[in-house]
């Protein structure tokens, strides 16, 4: 796996935990298969991925931390779209669910990084973060 594949692999890792979810062997490596993977995946094709790695993961396991990743990815989406102001709003929507780097939106951007920096701190500001999130 890359080291991009990783850095995504470890973000989740983290966002999962801090959100409740245990980060068991057979869930980093589900996570590990997913964030190397240049295509969506079905989640049988993860399971037979991630058996190569550590045979005893079963399929239930595949869907249960697929289901926390949706679950994950919705509070977020959910976060960003308390945002009011567009362009901040696509800042957000870069950074955290199209995993762009810093560089890469500021390049599409048409700016510095040094600007979209300023701009995801004023963006932040905005943010709405549901109870349940903290």
């Amino acid at each position: 796996m890359g080291t991009n594949q990783q850095k995504i692999s470890e973000k989740w890792q983290e966002a999962l935990s801090r959100n409740g979810g245990r980060i068991t062997l057979p869930r980093q490596i589900i996570l590990e298969v997913i964030a190397a993977s240049q295509r969506p995946l079905s989640p049988q094709e993860v399971h037979a991925q991630a058996v190569k790695r550590l045979p005893s993961i079963g399929l239930v396991t595949v869907y249960r931390t697929i289901d926390k990743l949706v679950d994950l990815k919705r509070a977020i989406t959910g976060c960003i779209m308390s945002v009011q102001d567009m362009e901040y709003q696509s800042l957000l929507e870069k950074r955290y669910l199209c995993l762009m780097t810093w560089e890469q939106i500021a390049a599409e951007n048409g700016c510095s990084v040094r600007n979209i920096h300023m701009m995801h701190g004023e963006a932040l500001k905005m943010v709405i973060v549901p109870e349940n999130l903290h």
